[in-house]
C-alpha cells in the first residue's frame, strides 16, 4: 500500500479537494448528526465488541474445531491496526483540514474485516444458497460504503483514503 499512498498523495489537488469541497457545501445540519453517529462504527471500540462476540459465538458453533474461529477473527483485529498504523506511518499521506483521519481509512478497513470475517464464517457455518452468499458480500460493501461517505461527509478522511481502506480492508 506504500506506492497506493504515493498515488493518494499525487491525487490530492486533482481528486481530494475537489470532493471535500462538493461534499462540504452540499452537508445538511441534520443529517450531519445521523453521518457522525454512523461513522462512530468504524472506530476500534465499537468493533473490538463485535469482534469478541463474534469469536465466541462462531468458536462454539465450531465445537471441536472451535479455535479456528478464535484464532482467526480475534486476530485481523490487531492485525489491521498494526499494519495499518506501519503504513500510515510509510505515507504519511496528511489529513484534510479538520486534522482528523489518517491514510488509508482504518475505521473502513476495520469493517470490510470484521464484518466479512463474520459473514466468511457464517457462509462457512451454515448451508446457504448463492443468493445469500451475495447478500452477505452485499451488506458488508454496503456497511464499508457508506462508512466510506460518511468519513468524508465529516472530514476525517480524504476520497483516496476511503478507496484505500475499502481495497485495504479485505
Amino acid at each position: 500500500f506504500w506506492p497506493v499512498g504515493q498515488l493518494a498523495h499525487r491525487l490530492e489537488d486533482a481528486v481530494d479537494w475537489p470532493v471535500l469541497t462538493w461534499v462540504t457545501t452540499r452537508r445538511n445540519p441534520s443529517f450531519e448528526e445521523f453521518n457522525w453517529l454512523y461513522t462512530a462504527l468504524g472506530d476500534r471500540y465499537p468493533l473490538k465488541w463485535v469482534t469478541v462476540a463474534g469469536a465466541l459465538v462462531f468458536a462454539v458453533l465450531w465445537r471441536r474445531r472451535f479455535w479456528i474461529p478464535l484464532v482467526a477473527i480475534l486476530a485481523q483485529f490487531p492485525l489491521e491496526q498494526y499494519v495499518q498504523t506501519i503504513v500510515s506511518g510509510v505515507v504519511d499521506r496528511g489529513h484534510p483540514p479538520t486534522g482528523l483521519g489518517s491514510y488509508p481509512s482504518g475505521g473502513i478497513a476495520r469493517i470490510v474485516m470484521v464484518f466479512g470475517t463474520l459473514a466468511l464464517f457464517a457462509a462457512l457455518t451454515w448451508r446457504m444458497s448463492r443468493r445469500a452468499h451475495v447478500a452477505l458480500g452485499t451488506v458488508v460493501l454496503v456497511m464499508a460504503a457508506y462508512e466510506g461517505y460518511s468519513r468524508i461527509y465529516v472530514q476525517k478522511h480524504w476520497f483516496t483514503d476511503v478507496i484505500s481502506g475499502l481495497l485495504f480492508g479485505p
